[in-house]
């Protein structure tokens, strides 16, 4: 027994040997892969950085650019540029965010273990070399690398595909020619009638009868309204009275004059009273009269501002009448522009309501400029059977000088979303330009910037064309 003993025991060492060794194989196998995981996270963290410090670069330049673009300095071309930029680097941030997620959850994968090495990991890297200035250094290369990319690649609107053969396309060109046109400034202005009236009653009372409404369309002398009789009837009643006694003793004392037996300074105090009684008559009739409130002229009652049962007072506006048939503009023209707002002087009229531009004709203008505004009060009589209606909003175009622009035809022009663009012929090749139009001219467009005139444009350029492509003009 004591032999087989000593045989059994070599092997069981080797055994045990064997144990000890599988069990520090295991542990090892679980840290090294979380020191993988952890080297996956802190490339999926400096990725993150690297990417929001690129947005913050971007959102800075795009920014700079459309400050600039709004003053004028900077081209479509960069605007463009900055913006593509700003959507590249959000997408970059989104990614480097897609990986550091995925780095954590396999940094969580081997369990009780994974987070022991990781904390280790966790606490060489605070002992160990500085990774915020290493990741800010890496972090402003990548975003100057992001930053270049972008603007290679947002260079131009449209380039020539790639692998595409150099095919020469026949177009049409006209040339870039710089017109003389006179300058024009809106002002903003109204249309009113020319004949306007505010109806009020003569005499007071209260208003028994109102029956017309805003739009109604009434005749000269139709009733407007009517107010409460019955005092004024009173006292025409009152001065009838006076009138019959005035004129019995007017007869009688005629008739004593005839027989001399009254004086004649006594018959004509008699026939004094007797005219005033008459005149008493008169004033209380016209005052009845005046208690029915008619139409002056033939219109449309544009505003009611009494209602049945208010008392109308003589001064107290009740309804205004507005005659529609002949209409005005009413504009305040800037002193800067004035000289040529003469009588006599015809302008343009636009509304957003009209297809096409009226004429009117300045007819009055204020001798003083209000000193509130520094505008004077011109009006221009609108042509008969002008589509327009009261209170319409319209601008008046006025001459402010003569300027200098280049115009291409209207089918020359393109436009790809807020951009405009034309496509030029230079060495038998497209060239394309970006653009800035004004109005438009009839069948061609007033070009404001990137033409200087001179120049050759394609019209109607074929969907095909592309930035460099050979082409024959036809």
């Amino acid at each position: 027994r004591g032999r087989g003993v000593a045989q059994n025991l070599p092997r069981a060492q080797r055994g045990l040997a064997a144990a000890r060794e599988r069990a520090r194989q295991i542990p090892l196998a679980a840290v090294l892969q979380v020191e993988q995981a952890c080297l996956q996270l802190e490339e999926a963290e400096q990725r993150f950085e690297v990417s929001k410090h690129a947005v913050r670069l971007a959102q800075q330049s795009g920014a700079l650019a459309r400050e600039r673009f709004r003053e004028g300095l900077p081209t479509f071309a960069q605007l463009l540029e900055a913006e593509t930029q700003l959507v590249a680097a959000r997408v970059r941030r989104a990614e480097a965010g897609s990986d550091r997620r995925v780095a954590i959850v396999a940094l969580r994968r081997p369990g009780g273990a994974a987070s022991g090495a990781a904390g280790r990991g966790a606490g060489a890297q605070q002992g160990g070399m500085p990774m915020n200035g290493w990741r800010s250094r890496r972090g402003l290369q990548a975003a100057a690398v992001l930053v270049l990319l972008a603007a290679s690649s947002c260079a131009r609107h449209e380039t020539a595909p790639v692998g595409a053969p150099a095919e020469t396309i026949r177009v049409r060109v006209a040339p870039v020619a710089v017109v003389a046109r006179t300058a024009t400034e809106d002002a903003p202005g109204s249309v009113q009638p020319r004949t306007r009236a505010t109806v009020e009653a003569k005499v007071p009372g209260w208003i028994r009868r109102l029956p017309v409404q805003v739009g109604d369309e009434v005749q000269a002398g139709d009733l407007l309204v009517e107010l409460d009789t019955g005092e004024i009837r009173a006292r025409l009643d009152q001065a009838r009275a006076r009138l019959k006694r005035a004129e019995r003793e007017h007869r009688r004392m005629a008739n004593l004059l005839e027989h001399q037996a009254v004086t004649r300074r006594e018959y004509d105090q008699a026939e004094a009273v007797y005219r005033v009684a008459q005149a008493a008559v008169e004033e209380a009739q016209s005052m009845l009269g005046n208690t029915s409130v008619r139409a002056p002229f033939d219109g449309v009652v544009a505003a009611k501002l009494a209602d049945v049962g208010d008392l109308a007072l003589p001064g107290k506006p009740l309804l205004v009448l507005d005659d529609p048939t002949a209409l005005q503009v009413e504009v305040f023209v800037p002193e800067s522009l004035i000289g040529s707002a003469v009588p006599g002087a015809r302008f343009e009229i636009r509304a957003p309501a009209l297809g096409a531009p009226l004429v009117g004709t300045v007819r009055e203008v204020a001798p003083a400029a209000d000193p509130a505004s520094r505008t004077f009060r011109v009006k221009l009589d609108m042509p008969a059977g002008s589509p327009l209606r009261l209170g319409q909003f319209v601008r008046v175009a006025l001459p402010a000088g003569e300027v200098r622009a280049p115009r291409v035809p209207a089918s020359a022009l393109l436009r790809r979303g807020q951009l405009e663009m034309v496509f030029l012929v230079e060495s038998r090749k497209a060239v394309l330009q970006l653009v800035k139009s004004g109005a438009p001219v009839g069948d061609e467009v007033e070009i404001l910037a990137g033409l200087e005139g001179g120049e050759s444009v394609v019209v109607d350029p074929p969907g095909a064309l592309w930035d460099g492509q050979p082409v024959e003009v036809q």
